[in-house]
């Protein structure tokens, strides 16, 4: 049923990244991020009620009521075991990593500086000599360990704000926060005792947030909008333009088995699909793809596009172990891996399938905790979503 997906392929697509930052060198875009990580670390444990994060639909339900005093009691213990470790470092990292597969920004990050001045005030008329034109400033808000995924375990958690600011006015153009979790989750007692759970955690979820922010940047046009200021918008595609521009060209029709449920998302190109019973547990997403050499996917086979999908999931923090699966039944064709999350107990199983020369869709099941009963329990259902849905592409 399983056979495993060798790296070698993997490799070349990583090489083909680096040659496309190797052809960038000479024409760079600069940008400032001034970045600053001083909340105290926080601990939101609990062993019933709702999770911070639903993996199924991505959602982030930060907020649920907890036991504020057994709370700020366990961020205390926190607090001494890595209130230490120096997280701005880590986010200016994690940041460098995120604008990496924008291979034509060049970013500078500071926290306070002689020149650039200090994220409440930055000094614009040096900014501007330097020959920025735009600054980010991203400030953390929250950090620690939460209940993410499971009830009474928990995960590293980080929570950025982030704001663009044009320089030549001084006026910000956007702000945004995002709450992003590390996939490991660990017992109470673990995580409360061992210093090492949240130093080797925490960078794997600023890793996610970075990557949210650079995405949700690109996404909504603003890195197109400051590469406009070099002459380089032909190089950073405003993918919001291309996104809406291309919805117009596509429609399907899901049809959910009886007990399971539809849910709308805030995008045309997904939808997700979960029964109604185990909808914590297990769910389906359908999302469509472009094939476009203008968002760096100008990819022929659903082989190539499920390489670079893995490849990009590896450089987030993901760390996946896909293997070839043959056992599910369908009409047409697919591209079948199952995908497992190291240190969690997700398993997914991810369908590809080119629909023509622009679009690709992927099916992702997801199931946390007992892969085999979970799978056994709804793979007909599975098989009905995908041999009875409708798409068509224009």
């Amino acid at each position: 049923m399983r056979r495993q997906l060798g790296n070698v392929v993997v490799s070349a697509v990583l090489s083909v990244a680096a040659y496309q930052t190797i052809q960038a060198q000479e024409e760079q875009i600069p940008l400032l991020v001034f970045v600053e990580a001083q909340a105290r670390l926080s601990v939101d444990y609990r062993s019933e009620g709702r999770l911070a994060r639903n993996v199924i639909f991505l959602n982030s339900i930060l907020g649920a009521a907890i036991d504020v005093s057994t709370s700020s009691q366990n961020s205390k213990k926190l607090q001494a075991l890595g209130g230490d470790l120096d997280r701005t470092v880590i986010i200016e990292k994690g940041l460098a990593g995120g604008f990496s597969i924008q291979p034509y920004f060049r970013i500078t990050t500071v926290h306070a500086s002689d020149v650039y001045g200090t994220l409440e005030n930055p000094r614009f008329e040096e900014i501007q000599k330097a020959g920025f034109s735009h600054v980010l400033i991203v400030k953390e808000t929250r950090a620690g360990l939460i209940t993410a995924w499971e009830l009474s375990t928990l995960s590293a958690v980080t929570t950025m704000e982030y704001t663009l600011i044009e320089v030549r006015s001084g006026k910000p153009l956007f702000k945004d926060r995002f709450n992003s979790f590390a996939l490991k989750r660990h017992t109470f007692d673990d995580a409360m005792t061992n210093p090492a759970v949240f130093r080797n955690d925490y960078p794997a979820a600023v890793g996610a947030a970075a990557g949210r922010i650079v995405g949700d940047l690109r996404k909504k046009g603003f890195l197109t909008l400051i590469a406009r200021e070099y002459g380089l918008e032909d190089k950073v595609p405003d993918t919001g333009l291309i996104l809406k521009q291309y919805e117009r060209r596509f429609s399907y029709k899901f049809t959910a088995p009886p007990e399971w449920k539809s849910f709308a998302m805030d995008t045309k190109y997904t939808t997700v699909l979960a029964p109604k019973a185990d909808k914590a547990v297990f769910g389906l997403n359908i999302t469509f793809d472009l094939l476009l050499d203008i968002l760096g996917q100008d990819v022929d086979t659903a082989e190539e596009y499920a390489l670079l999908f893995l490849t990009r999931a590896h450089a987030n923090g993901f760390e996946l172990v896909p293997d070839h699966f043959d056992d599910l039944k369908t009409d047409d064709v697919f591209l079948t891996y199952t995908v497992e999350q190291k240190s969690t107990n997700i398993t997914n199983i991810v369908l590809f399938k080119k629909l023509d020369e622009h679009f690709i869709v992927m099916y992702s099941v997801v199931m946390i905790g007992n892969y085999d009963e979970l799978y056994k329990r709804y793979k007909s259902d599975i098989e009905m979503i995908i041999n009875t849905g409708k798409i068509q592409t224009k």
